[in-house]
């Protein structure tokens, strides 16, 4: 028998049957479907409720299976939330940004040169008047600059450093009701 990933879900279909659930198939499913919600978001916010859902299920429900219907209605739910329009989307910019990428723009190994430029996104994005801020892959960014292909404690501490320098700057721009995300 196999052994399943101490973090897999199993799912509880109708019919009876029970298996794993495959997330990274139910984001492309959500995300590919043109009349479902998860059309409107971008595939990397799917991607992000999906896990938050099987996180919630696991960890804070603390069950290792769950039923189709359950899961559906989670989804629906979470994802009538995040595609619905801010109330202060008429006024205010989002500015998204990939941290993989801006450190691979800035080189391997060149935590300095990543923060330069990770400082020049973040004063164009301010003075294009955003007041919105997403940045996303950040795991993946720090693996990069630290050389890692799995999360070590070096890792641990450059998370923190870019978290603390993203706060840092845009502190600095004294702003009131900015918004920020980090994933």
């Amino acid at each position: 028998m196999i052994r399943l990933n101490e973090h897999a879900l199993l799912m509880c279909y109708p019919d009876g049957r029970v298996e794993p659930l495959d997330l990274s198939q139910l984001v492309c499913e959500i995300a590919g479907q043109n009349d479902s919600l998860g059309s409107k978001l971008e595939p990397w916010m799917v991607e992000q409720i999906v896990n938050s859902i099987a996180h919630y299920i696991r960890h804070e429900m603390k069950k290792e299976t769950v039923t189709l219907q359950d899961f559906i209605d989670l989804s629906r739910e979470l994802l009538t939330h995040f595609a619905a329009p801010s109330p202060m989307a008429g006024n205010a910019s989002e500015a998204v940004c990939d941290l993989y990428q801006l450190a691979q723009r800035a080189g391997y190994g060149f935590e300095l040169r990543f923060y330069d430029i990770l400082r020049d996104h973040i004063q164009k994005a301010s003075s294009n008047g955003s007041e919105s801020y997403v940045f996303i892959g950040l795991r993946r960014c720090v693996k990069f600059l630290a050389g890692h292909q799995r999360w070590r404690n070096r890792c641990r501490l450059i998370n923190d450093e870019i978290v603390d320098f993203i706060r840092e700057t845009l502190g600095r721009r004294a702003m009131d009701g900015v918004r920020l995300s980090v994933s």
